[in-house]
């Protein structure tokens, strides 16, 4: 399943990936997938559960918006936790 309008996969968290999520929100949503990179290969990441908290605590506090409960949820990849958020 490639990137496209609707789908973005990044290695890492930052909180720049804010303005996805907004975007999302304020579109048909769409999903955010971290621990793929760009060439769609899992790489996982280490701080999921951390991340299960901050980014919805992130998006209430800067974007104004609550995201549903099952929001967020964390998926293991070949061998490898990824962050899933689907608005």
């Amino acid at each position: 399943m490639p990137e496209s309008q609707d789908l973005e996969w990044k290695e890492s968290w930052r909180d720049e990936y804010l303005k996805w999520i907004c975007g999302f929100a304020n579109a048909q949503g769409g999903s955010i997938i971290i621990g793929k990179n760009d060439n769609g290969k899992v790489i996982g990441i280490d701080n999921a559960k951390k991340l299960l908290v901050d980014i919805p605590n992130k998006t209430r506090d800067v974007l104004g918006v609550v995201a549903d409960d099952d929001a967020f949820s964390i998926i293991v990849l070949q061998d490898s936790y990824v962050l899933v958020f689907r608005p």
